[in-house]
């Protein structure tokens, strides 16, 4: 089964790659986003976890809010130092089966 080209002048092939290049993750932009805003789940909704993304933003929101020791979030902070690279790539492998069945999103 031959994928549609939604753009005229480039081949199948190349707008495959086009699509892969414009929506894969990087696991160094994730590592970033972690180091950074790693307590708000800010890397977790970049890789495409939203619930999880929500709920570590939730436990941090009332962690501050209630002045209750913030260690939740601290364990789960070092432990997704060591999902991130997983995590990357599981959405990329996800992106290249939605562009295999002819899906961009």
């Amino acid at each position: 089964m031959t994928i549609p080209n939604p753009t005229p002048g480039i081949s199948n092939d190349a707008a495959a790659i086009m699509a892969f290049e414009s929506g894969k993750k990087s696991a160094g932009l994730a590592y970033v986003l972690w180091f950074f805003f790693g307590g708000l789940g800010i890397h977790r909704f970049y890789l495409g976890h939203v619930v999880s993304g929500l709920i570590l933003l939730l436990i941090t929101v009332i962690g501050v809010v209630t002045l209750f020791p913030l260690i939740i979030t601290a364990i789960w902070f070092v432990i997704d130092l060591f999902l991130i690279p997983g995590m990357a790539r599981n959405q990329n492998e996800a992106l290249m089966g939605r562009i295999r069945n002819g899906l961009t999103r």
